[in-house]
């Protein structure tokens, strides 16, 4: 392993342990703050809380980040403020679960598939995740900081949200029509994952360390590219992952058409013949293993899938020359060295 990798994820390891220690500290009293004697409630803000488990926490790890990389040391009040982006990134999966129709998240049941299934299940859940995405700015507001840096901040969340939302939007635009550019992908991939994977949270965190506008800026180049470095490798696992590592279906992309840069390169590049071949196979909502595999061979033959991992490497290239010029102490330039490493070789 790296020595920037390893610092890299040991650091994840230590925040991680505090960020556990928050969301089971204050989870429920961000949720439902109000609303405590609903008794009905409890068993929605406890699937909730079910459903936040397991999640690797980047999001509020960058949050983290982003402050310290302004000379603030780790406190309680940036590690509730980056619960904000949990309670958020899992509103979106709850409802990304019954867009993409999807049954099964980190090798559990989807929330509207614990909730009952059906469209009662639906409801509900699209009424919890909504519940987790009103709640996020919370987070922030109930923090010690100063009003004028969690007004700024809460600025800064739902200006993440809006695009977010507006990827998500593309996302959907882009399942609804047969071919799409590989421009088309590339915006998809910074609306949708860039902004709160990575831009959003650093933003955060940078916003109430007291961040100029320098960093600020920073934060929006090196979020954009590792943001899209970061999609890339979800969307090749999405395919040619293993199901025991990402806990996701490595055949429901195929099944629902997911457009990707690697059916992008393809449409673009492939022969007629491989193309007739995998229009059969591609977005038919059933794929087997065995058609699987025949998708796999042709986005390989086609050089889709090697055309992927070189543009993996380009934008982790170029994210890393952004982190070189950064305006930030050595060591927190080290963790964001690493974390380019982790995200190249991550398998889930």
């Amino acid at each position: 392993m790296g020595e920037k990798k390893d610092l890299f994820l040991r650091r994840m390891k230590k925040d991680r342990e505090l960020i556990e220690k928050a969301l089971s500290d204050h989870i429920g009293g961000i949720l439902c703050k109000e609303a405590d004697g609903l008794d009905f409630m409890k068993k929605y803000r406890d699937a909730f809380s079910e459903y936040s488990e397991g999640g690797k926490r980047i999001r509020a790890f960058m949050v983290i980040l982003g402050y310290n990389m302004c000379g603030r040391e780790t406190d309680d009040d940036i590690v509730r403020a980056s619960l904000s982006y949990e309670l958020f990134q899992s509103g979106v999966l709850i409802h990304d679960d019954i867009i993409d129709d999807s049954d099964l998240r980190r090798n559990r049941p989807a929330m509207h598939v614990r909730l009952g299934g059906g469209r009662t299940g639906i409801s509900k859940a699209i009424c919890v995740g909504d519940s987790g995405i009103i709640a996020a700015a919370d987070a922030v507001l109930l923090t010690g900081f100063d009003d004028e840096r969690k007004v700024k901040a809460v600025q800064s969340l739902n200006e993440t949200f809006k695009l977010t939302i507006a990827g998500e939007i593309k996302d959907i635009e882009l399942s609804d029509v047969k071919d799409c550019s590989m421009e088309d992908v590339l915006t998809m991939y910074e609306l949708k994952t860039s902004r709160y994977t990575f831009t959003g949270p650093m933003q955060l965190g940078m916003i109430l360390g007291g961040a100029d506008e320098e960093l600020l800026h920073g934060a929006v180049e090196l979020g954009r590219l590792t943001g899209t470095a970061f999609q890339i490798k979800d969307d090749i696992l999405g395919i040619y992952g293993d199901i025991k590592d990402t806990g996701k279906s490595n055949v429901s992309d195929i099944e629902e058409g997911k457009k990707t840069v690697l059916t992008a390169f393809f449409t673009d590049r492939a022969s007629d013949e491989m193309k007739a071949e995998i229009d059969g196979l591609y977005g038919r909502g059933f794929c087997d293993e065995g058609m699987a595999a025949r998708v796999r061979t042709i986005l390989d033959e086609s050089g889709a899938h090697a055309y992927a991992e070189d543009l993996l490497q380009d934008y982790s290239k170029r994210a890393s020359e952004v982190i070189e010029n950064l305006p930030v102490a050595k060591d927190h330039k080290d963790i964001l060295f690493g974390l380019i490493e982790y995200l190249n070789e991550r398998v889930s």
